[in-house]
């Protein structure tokens, strides 16, 4: 969220889409320790697939946002 709301106040389009990348990246990063903690048995398997259901929620919320934003002819309060 904090990577986000950082983009946001780029005012810009591009510069926000830099961060919504960098957020969804964050996303994926959080797949091997996740996995880690899961082969050292720190958490069990159900508690694995939940918190794993949340991430990619979270990675499919950032990529339709994307999505959106690269087809928006609006590039931001500092454009105008």
């Amino acid at each position: 969220m904090d990577t986000i709301s950082k983009g946001f106040e780029r005012n810009g389009n591009w510069e926000f889409i830099q961060f919504l990348s960098m957020s969804k990246a964050s996303c994926g990063a959080l797949n091997s320790p996740l996995n880690h903690t899961l082969d050292c048995n720190h958490i069990d398997e159900d508690t694995f697939n939940v918190l794993l259901e949340k991430v990619l929620f979270e990675s499919k919320k950032n990529s339709s946002f994307l999505n959106h934003l690269y087809k928006s002819e609006y590039k931001g309060s500092k454009f105008n």
